[in-house]
């Protein structure tokens, strides 16, 4: 029997792997390929990018930066923004991209918002989950990117990039986005 998966929509004849009555409707059984495919559904419908830990990569010249003190991750200001990326429009450069203008036009969706509460314990960078309120519509978030914040984008260093998590790609709906970082922290430099 064919199965469509709830999580990724492709269809599967094998027995599924998880099957779960939705909790609106018990009326509806949903199919699973695999544990990912549920947990990327679970966040989608909850609103929410849930991260892994150890899945965030740093950009080469912010590697630079923070071992030369030119990056401060927990400080007032200049402050840590996190955006949401859309990756049809910028295909981002691990070892090149170094500012946010290296980012092209429209890669960012929406606005920017600022890290909450980011801390640094024993190599460990943290912050508060991020909630962006009302993300546009229809708008597909690939990544979630980190940079300090400066009013030129030539000037505003890319700190790092998380493109696996559950929940991504998300398909904006209009309502607000929790992005749920781990708690093993958003980067650790010792594993970075």
């Amino acid at each position: 029997m064919t199965h469509p998966c709830s999580g990724c929509g492709l269809d599967f004849e094998d027995t599924p792997i998880i099957e779960i009555d939705a909790d609106a409707n018990p009326n509806v059984t949903r199919y699973f390929h695999n544990e990912r495919c549920w947990l990327d559904w679970k966040a989608r419908t909850a609103g929410e990018i849930r991260c892994f830990a150890g899945a965030t990569a740093l950009f080469a010249k912010a590697k630079e930066a923070l071992l030369n003190a030119g990056i401060d991750w927990n400080s007032a200001d200049p402050v840590i923004k996190v955006a949401l990326i859309d990756g049809a429009v910028w295909e981002h450069a691990l070892a090149t991209d170094d500012f946010l203008d290296d980012v092209d036009a429209g890669g960012v969706i929406d606005t920017a918002a600022t890290l909450g509460s980011p801390t640094i314990a024993l190599g460990k960078a943290d912050g508060a989950d991020t909630t962006f309120a009302s993300v546009t519509n229809a708008k597909v978030i690939t990544a979630i990117l980190f940079y300090v914040h400066n009013a030129d984008p030539a000037a505003a260093p890319l700190v790092a990039i998380i493109e696996d998590a559950y929940g991504l790609p998300y398909t904006a709906s209009g309502a607000n986005i929790k992005v749920v970082y781990p708690s093993a922290g958003i980067f650790n430099v010792a594993a970075a």
